[in-house]
């Protein structure tokens, strides 16, 4: 396998994310304690559940993608707002978790009917956004979904839903040696009095963290022997990108 410097990449068109989609929805399955903190609970609602509706897949399940590129570019191009982001336990799995961002286009957002707790901590919340897709990558699947009003009327907007699952972090945190410092202890008898002038110093290490990419070998490893193939290279490199180029959803695939 060749790395991203030399691999010749395919690029598959999703979905146009044109005026006619309404919302953009990435949602997560993950553990209960991978979790960021600070995601609110899910606020229930006194309206009727309304039907479900039949989409249609876009992007069929693909391993290890990495979707940063997409959500940062959503994030910062003019056209969508996060207006939403919740979390709540799996239906039939109680050890996970599903969270949802919701990214509304310009046009239909509706700032008096933003929650004002959602609204303080916005900045937070697309923090948290930004680690689980930088610092991740997901098998995803994507489908484009009719909007629906809230009287279960279709609007004729869609809704482009992004599902993520199977998380592998590209980054571990590491424990270093930041630097050397003396601690100096004073001597004492049995009856608890200073011995003077009996002073013991001992220079130990201190300790911090930092965050380093994975690595992994480009070219994997043999299927009999376990060795490695090739270099090592960061775990990120190797990994399909979702990206958004004009107004094209695209998933850039190596070969």
């Amino acid at each position: 396998m060749e790395t991203e410097a030399t691999a010749e990449r395919k690029t598959i068109n999703v979905v146009t994310l044109g005026a006619s989609v309404r919302l953009v929805a990435i949602q997560f399955m993950m553990s209960n304690e991978q979790v960021p903190d600070g995601i609110p609970l899910k606020r229930p609602s006194a309206a009727p559940p309304m039907q479900r509706v039949t989409g249609v897949e876009v992007l069929k399940s693909t391993k290890d993608v990495d979707i940063s590129p997409l959500v940062f570019r959503v994030d910062t191009n003019g056209d969508y707002q996060l207006v939403d982001a919740w979390k709540q336990p799996h239906a039939t799995n109680w050890r996970m978790s599903v969270v949802r961002f919701i990214y509304c286009r310009n046009e239909f957002v509706r700032h008096d009917e933003l929650y004002p707790n959602f609204v303080a901590k916005r900045d937070e919340l697309a923090t948290a956004l930004a680690s689980l897709v930088s610092d991740n990558l997901w098998t995803i699947q994507g489908h484009l979904n009719p909007y629906c009003e809230s009287d279960g009327s279709r609007s004729g907007q869609d809704v482009l839903m992004l599902g993520c699952v199977g998380r592998k972090p590209v980054v571990e945190t590491v424990t270093v040696v930041t630097g050397r410092e003396d601690i100096t202890s004073q001597l004492y008898t049995e009856d608890g009095e200073e011995v003077e002038g009996a002073v013991v110093t001992k220079t130990v290490d201190t300790i911090g963290y930092e965050e380093r990419p994975i690595m992994v070998f480009a070219g994997g490893r043999d299927p009999v022997t376990n060795q490695g193939i090739g270099s090592k290279v960061p775990l990120s490199t190797l990994a399909s990108k979702l990206r958004l180029a004009g107004d094209e959803v695209q998933l850039v695939k190596l070969r």
